[in-house]
């Protein structure tokens, strides 16, 4: 029922346009560095100027933050200053690449061992089915 296409970052021209002709919703991740706030900060006025922009939903997931951080801080404070929401934040764990070294994704083990991951990602979800 849903197709996910994982784009390059920085994403433009044709190919963007190729990607926003099919799209119902586009998901932004984002990292709290200098670097990635600025390149979003550009993909999302590009994303804005699109004749397809009223159609399409948008919205930011936080990658690799950490609690309790400056950087976390910015992030947010940057988040806030956007027309996009930021559906979640997700934790810099290694549960990801331990993970993805056996094939496996948060959903294939014992749901104990990753629930603090299962909550970041439920609003996300959430997000991504809602019609």
């Amino acid at each position: 029922t849903h197709v996910v296409l994982d784009t390059p970052a920085g994403i433009e021209g044709k190919r963007l346009e190729a990607v926003l002709r099919i799209a119902d919703k586009v998901l932004v991740p984002l990292q709290p560095s200098l670097f990635d706030i600025q390149a979003t900060h550009a993909f999302l006025q590009a994303l804005r100027e699109h004749p397809r922009a009223g159609q399409i939903d948008v919205a930011l997931v936080g990658m690799r933050v950490k609690d309790h951080t400056i950087a976390r801080e910015r992030l947010e404070e940057f988040a806030a200053t956007l027309q996009a929401p930021m559906v979640t934040m997700l934790r810099d764990t290694q549960n990801y690449v331990q993970l993805a070294a056996h094939g496996l994704t948060l959903w294939d083990v014992a749901p104990g061992r990753v629930e603090r991951d299962l909550a970041q990602w439920a609003p996300l979800t959430a997000w991504l089915s809602r019609q």
